[in-house]
Parts: C-alpha cells; sequence; structure tokens
C-alpha cells in the first residue's frame, strides 16, 4: 500500500520540502543583511556627527584659549588684573575666568555643520589653582581649565553629546628687576669687592691732616702780612674749618665686613659709576691735591725769603685757595658718598634679609620663571635662535634664559615689550640698546657668571650676580665694563662686582624699573602673563 502511494506521489513531497527550508533561509538571512546594513549606517551616521560635535567642541575651547591669552595682556580687560593679584602661600587661587561663557566664533560653525540638531551647551575656563614661585606672592604658576559641552538632537538614536576638557599651564613673572631689589637704583650685595672703605677712611685722614697744615701756613704767614693784606688773610682764615668740625662733617664709612651697599634715588637722579669705587676715584684726584701742596709749599719758602713782600703774600694766597680747593673737592667725594648711599653691615637684620634674597637673582630662579629657554641647538647660535624669536614674536614679554650661549650676545636697536633676558656663563654688548624705547618698554638684562658690556645709551636695567656655587666660593667670573661716557637708563644690581671691571659713565634712575612701592602691592603693568601653547591634558567624554 505504502510503495503504490509512493508510485502515485511521483516522489515530489521531499524536493518541495527542501525549496521551502531553503526560501525560509533566504528570508532570514536578507532581512539579517537589511538590519546589519542599518545598524551599520545608523552607527556610521552617529560616529561622523561625533566627529563634528567634538570639532565643535575644539573650535569653542581654542576660541576660549585666544581670548584668555588676549584679555591677559589686555589692561582694559577685568582678567588683566585678576591675574595680576597677589596670591599667598596656602591660597589655592582658584577663581572662574571672566566672560568665558560668551562665544563668537565657534557658534558659526554650526550653520556649516552637517549635524542638524548640533548645539553648544556650555562653554567654560577658570584658573584650577595658583602657586608662588618663591616668596614674591605676585610670582606663580598655575592651570587654567577649559571645557566645552556639544549635542546634536537630530542624530539617529539617543541625544548624541561629546565634552571636552583641555588645560594649560601659564605663569605670572615680573617683568623687571626681582624684588625687592627693583626698590634701589643702586645696590651692590659686596661693598668690598666695588671699593675699599678702610681705605676711603685712611685717605680721609689725610685730608685733614692736609688741611689743618693749610691753616698753620695761613697763620705763620699772616703774622707777617702787610697791613694791607690782613683782611684778606682774616676772610681766607675764617672760611677754613678746624680738622674737628671736618670730621664731624664728613664722617667715617663703616668697615664692617661682609657688608652691602643701597641707594634708592629719584627719577632721573644721576649717579656718576666711576664714583662707585671711591677709594680708586680719591687717589687719582690725589694727584692734583699733591701738586697744588707742593706749589704751597714753594710760595712759603719764597715768602721765608721776602717775608715783606706783598706779591709773595698774593702768590701764597693765591696757592692756599687752590689747594684747599683741591682738598675740599677730595672731601666732598667722601661726603656725597656717604649721603648717596646706605652701608648695610651684617651686624645689621636688613643685611640677612637681603643677602637672603639674592637667591632670586640665580640661574635656578630664572629656570623657574623663563618662558623661553634657548641653547645652541642644530646648529644654531643662542644669539641666531634669539634674533629670530624676537622676529616671530614681535614683542618679547616676560623671561628668556640663554643658556651658555658660548660667543658673545649683541643687542642693539630696540626691544619693544617687557622683557627680562638672562645669560647664563656669556659674554653680552649693549651697544645703545633700546636708545627709542617707548615709555612702556622695560629691558632687564641679567648676566650670571659672565660680562657685559655698556656702550653709547643704554635703556635697561642691568644685573650681575653669580652662577650656582660662585657665590660662597670667591669672586664670580660676572664683571662690568662700562665704555667711557656709556649711559645706563634704569638701573644697576650688582651681587658680587668681578675682578677687572670698569665703571664709567652714569646711571640714571629710571622708577618704572620699580614693581611697586615697598609694602604697598604690585603695579600691574611690571608683570607678564605666560600662558603655555601645550596642554597639560586632554580629556573627551561621549555621552
Amino acid at each position: 500500500m505504502r510503495a503504490l502511494r509512493a508510485r502515485e506521489t511521483g516522489g515530489v513531497g521531499l524536493p518541495l520540502l527542501v525549496v521551502l527550508t531553503l526560501l525560509v533561509l533566504l528570508a532570514f538571512l536578507g532581512f539579517h543583511q537589511l538590519y546589519f546594513a542599518s545598524h551599520v549606517q545608523a552607527g556610521s551616521v552617529r560616529g561622523a556627527w561625533g566627529d563634528v560635535a567634538l570639532a565643535i567642541a575644539e573650535s569653542a575651547v581654542e576660541e576660549l584659549m585666544h581670548r584668555v591669552k588676549s584679555d591677559a595682556s589686555d589692561p582694559s580687560r577685568p582678567l588683566y588684573h585678576e591675574l595680576r593679584k597677589e596670591v599667598l602661600a596656602g591660597q589655592m587661587g582658584a577663581m572662574p575666568i571672566p566672560d568665558s561663557t560668551r562665544l563668537d566664533v565657534a557658534p558659526r560653525l554650526l550653520e556649516q555643520a552637517p549635524a542638524p540638531g548640533a548645539k553648544i551647551d556650555w562653554s567654560s575656563a577658570e584658573v584650577g589653582y595658583q602657586r608662588q614661585f618663591e616668596e614674591n606672592p605676585w610670582e606663580r604658576f598655575g592651570l587654567i581649565r577649559y571645557r566645552a559641552r556639544v549635542s546634536v538632537d537630530g542624530s539617529p538614536g539617543p541625544r548624541l553629546v561629546r565634552e571636552l576638557e583641555v588645560a594649560q599651564g601659564f605663569k605670572v613673572v615680573s617683568a623687571t628687576v626681582p624684588r625687592p631689589f627693583d626698590q634701589a637704583a643702586v645696590y651692590v650685595g659686596d661693598l668690598w669687592s666695588l671699593t675699599d672703605p678702610a681705605d676711603v677712611n685712611r685717605r680721609r685722614e689725610r685730608y685733614l691732616a692736609a688741611v689743618e697744615r693749610h691753616r698753620e701756613w695761613l697763620d705763620q704767614a699772616m703774622a707777617r702780612a702787610p697791613v694791607q693784606l690782613a683782611e684778606r688773610y682774616s676772610e681766607a682764615r675764617s672760611a677754613i674749618p678746624s680738622g674737628s668740625e671736618l670730621a664731624g662733617r664728613v664722617p667715617l664709612l663703616p668697615v664692617t665686613r661682609p657688608a652691602l651697599l643701597v641707594a634708592s634715588g629719584h627719577q632721573g637722579q644721576e649717579f656718576p659709576l666711576d664714583a662707585l669705587d671711591l677709594a680708586r676715584k680719591l687717589a687719582a684726584e690725589e694727584v692734583g691735591a699733591a701738586a697744588s701742596e707742593a706749589r704751597v709749599q714753594r710760595t712759603l719758602a719764597a715768602l721765608d725769603a721776602a717775608p715783606a713782600s706783598a706779591s709773595a703774600h698774593e702768590a701764597l694766597l693765591s696757592a692756599l685757595a687752590e689747594s684747599l680747593e683741591l682738598l675740599q673737592g677730595l672731601m666732598s667725594r667722601i661726603w656725597a658718598f656717604g649721603e648717596g648711599y646706605r652701608v648695610v653691615g651684617v651686624e645689621q637684620p636688613e643685611y640677612q634679609a637681603l643677602v637672603r634674597r639674592h637667591a632670586g637673582l640665580w640661574l635656578d630662579h630664572w629656570r623657574r620663571v623663563a618662558g623661553f629657554v634657548l641653547r645652541e641647538e642644530g646648529g644654531q647660535t643662542v644669539q641666531s635662535r634669539f634674533d629670530s624669536l624676537a622676529r616671530r614674536l614681535g614683542t618679547l614679554n616676560g623671561v628668556v634664559l640663554c643658556e651658555s650661549p658660548g660667543g658673545t650676545m649683541t643687542l642693539t636697536g630696540n626691544l619693544p615689550g617687557k622683557l627680562v633676558l638672562v645669560v647664563s656663563g656669556g659674554h653680552v654688548v649693549l651697544d645703545g640698546t633700546n636708545g627709542q624705547a617707548r615709555p612702556q618698554d622695560l629691558l632687564t638684562v641679567v648676566v650670571l657668571g659672565g660680562t657685559v658690556e655698556v656702550r653709547g645709551e643704554v635703556h635697561a636695567a642691568l644685573v650681575l650676580a653669580s652662577l650656582p656655587g660662585e657665590a660662597a666660593a670667591g669672586p664670580p667670573d660676572s664683571k662690568a665694563l662700562f665704555a667711557p661716557g656709556a649711559v645706563l637708563r634704569g638701573g644697576l644690581v650688582i651681587e658680587r662686582l668681578g675682578a677687572g671691571s670698569v665703571l664709567a659713565g652714569s646711571l640714571f634712575r629710571e622708577e618704572k624699573y620699580s614693581s611697586g612701592p615697598a609694602g604697598r602691592g604690585a603695579l600691574a603693568d611690571r608683570y607678564a602673563v605666560l600662558v603655555s601653547p601645550l596642554a597639560v591634558y586632554r580629556k573627551v567624554a561621549h555621552r
């Protein structure tokens, strides 16, 4: 019976079942392929729109970075002043950055964005923290955080969000002479490297003795003077102070060792630099005084030969007046030195406080605060790299450290901006530098363990200091060579004057190199804010 049914159906049942099964499988595969392709397409669209959202967020962050950098250098903007306020040790210094929620450029990208429904939800910038480098609460480093959030509502699937956070480091640094040395027109941390106060005092005693001799010679001649010359002798006698009176007017210089020298000065006050080495200056001028005194002795001898001669008395009075004038000039130099400069001895608390701050002149300090560090690299000298930097930036603000330049660095022409140029172990020539500087320009040249030559009229403050280890090991190689007639308009700070230095010409005090009155805050425009172009970190959140 079964065999008969099989024969009657012709064996069609089994193939039909196979065909149906295949059709079901093909339909399933087709449906799966269609679903998978749609899913991939949707994922690709979301990924592309996510990239667009991230690009818009990056544009927003870059706009904030540009605004922060611009506002930090613009005195008309609130951020300029906020970043230049003091931050004391122990304070976080965190603060929101004004106007960081406003975006002008980035929203325009939304009009061109291929992702419909894209929008910038918010943006912000803030100072995360600030820390002092050392003791100066106006000099510090910190971190700025920038954030932006962009969403796309029209994307396939749920709302797409990209959040970007980028951080940059920044520094606030003095753009002039480090505190507290900016308060002085002239500061010398080792008086004895500059001149010999004990030798000055010995010369002073000789001048006082010479004045007494002149008084005695005048008294002897006056006793023999003709009647018609009595009044002239009396006037000459009354014009000569006694040795004790003169000694009271011109006190001894302190001979404490060690000691330092400070002069404050007022705007435009002149300080003849050759008079800083007072012992040497007196020695040079004594030659004329000695010759004049010898002339007095010769006229005395002539008077002894003809005591009644009116012409011999006239010659003596003239010789005495000339010799006394030269002696008065020598004593006046000592007096002016004592009046114009303060000698601070090791026994005074001020000495210890100032010497402790010498570390702020050394290389470690400059490495911490420098915005640019230039060394010889790739066959380029430090001079060529500095010149290239100056051309590229146009205006130089902050601290540029040139380490071991090897050759000579020559600075001529003008360097616009507020620049502290530090040269470690090199030779620097300032030749008419910044002669056409604008009133707001500042140039401070710091030479560490090297030599600086000053020629012509230079508008800058000059700092000479030691390289590491030299401060306690003897005189450093830091020395100054001023050409005859040279003029320095700014200030002069010398930790210790190196052997072979030549001080000539004049210094004229420029008060703009002070960063503010001592104990009464700081002037904002004496500080520069440097924002690093490199990111400390970059974080992207996908939501």
